[in-house]
């Protein structure tokens, strides 16, 4: 409505000026030509006049006559020209009240499609702009229906895709989960290798339910429940630690209220590019209101950060550049902010500030080191 009002507030006031220079330029011209006529018309009578006395010279009466005529003249020209200006007067406001009327008029079936297409529903799929009710501009109804249709057409596929894809990870995943659970039936208790395999397992099933939540459009579909970082970040980090870069995590106490799948595509992307860079260092900090996680890698360069968050964007060969893009959007979806930043000592920081009514529980604790 907001846009609408600012589109009406634009539009309606340059047609109703462009209207009226047109309307003022035209009495303009007609009120010249007018003027030339008459001026036409006295400049013959007058020369028709000075013929006579040519013809008749010396004689008095004639020229008399020819002055009178000629005092007659500057008396009509005298009681004429506030007149005139009276005349171009009334047309110029006559021509502001007609551009003004002739603008709404014109508009009108303008502001009833606007008011038409920011009254659809996005989540509605199927809902189209009635043709017949906007004049001129019902060709544009027609083709904003054709181009909704095709976009339902295109989301059905993308949403079918996401359904058969999700069918198909969930089979070789309870195949997995299946397998784990006879290797603990005889293995020893605590094998470090088989509990590592279980977490990968229900880790992968909140994912994939966080991708589809994604590829659905449907924010907030995964439950979100409190969640102690200080026990899942570790967990979380153990399968991607890589050799000769030390992970330090220093994680405050205060719960998060937010989906597992959703929090943990968000930091292990962030995790994953950080030791993909880093030296070696990568530090993580949560204090209750925002997770960062920080390398001491190369940095970005200054003209592709504003980019980073874009799809299809990598700033190294071989990225599919879909890992920010794929946070960013979970991050956006779930009301939180992600943005990555150089540090002065060299990296780069990636933060993610939660929305206030993801906290969850007392004020954050001082954060607890992890090594």
């Amino acid at each position: 409505m907001c846009a609408e009002k600012r589109s009406r507030r634009f539009a309606e006031p340059l047609l109703r000026r462009r209207l009226a220079v047109a309307l003022i330029g035209l009495a303009l011209v007609a009120a010249a030509l007018l003027g030339a006529a008459f001026w036409t018309a006295e400049s013959r009578v007058e020369s028709q006049s000075l013929a006579e006395q040519s013809v008749r010279p010396g004689d008095a009466e004639a020229a008399q006559q020819w002055a009178r005529r000629r005092a007659a003249r500057a008396q009509r020209e005298r009681q004429l020209m506030p007149l005139l200006l009276a005349a171009i007067a009334a047309t110029a406001l006559l021509a502001w009240w007609a551009s003004g009327y002739l603008a709404r008029r014109t508009l009108a079936p303008m502001e009833r499609l606007l008011e038409r297409i920011h009254a659809l529903d996005p989540e509605r799929r199927g809902e189209r702009l009635p043709v017949a009710d906007y004049g001129e501009l019902s060709v544009v109804a027609g083709a904003l229906n054709g181009h909704m249709a095709r976009l339902d057409a295109l989301v059905e596929r993308e949403r079918a895709f996401g359904a058969a894809a999700s069918h198909e990870l969930r089979t070789p995943l309870a195949v997995i989960a299946g397998a784990a659970e006879l290797l603990h039936a005889g293995a020893a208790a605590g094998d470090p290798a088989l509990a590592r395999i279980e977490r990968a397992v229900v880790q992968a099933r909140e994912m994939l339910e966080a991708l589809l939540e994604l590829s659905r459009g449907e924010a907030g579909a995964e439950s979100a429940r409190p969640l102690s970082l200080a026990a899942l970040l570790p967990a979380w980090s153990e399968a991607w630690r890589r050799d000769g870069v030390e992970l330090k995590l220093a994680v405050g106490e205060r719960p998060l209220l937010a989906p597992p799948g959703v929090l943990a595509i968000v930091y292990t992307n962030l995790l994953r590019n950080a030791l993909r860079v880093s030296r070696a260092r990568v530090a993580v900090r949560y204090d209750g209101a925002e997770l960062a996680v920080e390398d001491d890698g190369p940095g970005i360069a200054a003209q592709q950060l504003p980019r980073v968050l874009e799809p299809r964007f990598s700033g190294r060969d071989g990225g599919s550049g879909l890992g920010l893009f794929i946070a960013d959007r979970l991050c956006r979806d779930r009301g939180w902010r992600l943005w990555l930043e150089n540090v002065p000592q060299g990296g780069v920081r990636a933060t993610v500030r939660f929305a206030e009514c993801g906290h969850h529980g007392a004020a954050a604790s001082r954060p607890r080191p992890h090594q």
